[in-house]
């Protein structure tokens, strides 16, 4: 009786894992990389435009999306 459920509870902990990492570890690498994509977009457009004030409203305008 508890073998079985156990089985079940293991093949239920299961679903939540991505390869080696879990729903916390891979929710936590796209958050790293959605900050770095978008830091790195707002230097490239303050490199380009020399206006700060455009890059901060296009990297808070992405950020919410």
């Amino acid at each position: 009786m508890y073998n079985s459920s156990l089985k079940s509870s293991f093949k239920m902990i299961s679903l939540f894992y991505f390869g080696n990492f879990s729903i916390g570890q891979a929710s936590m690498i796209v958050a790293l990389a959605e900050i770095l994509v978008l830091s790195t977009l707002m230097g490239y457009i303050s490199f380009k435009t020399e206006k700060t004030t455009m890059s901060i409203a296009s990297g808070v305008s992405l950020s919410t999306f």
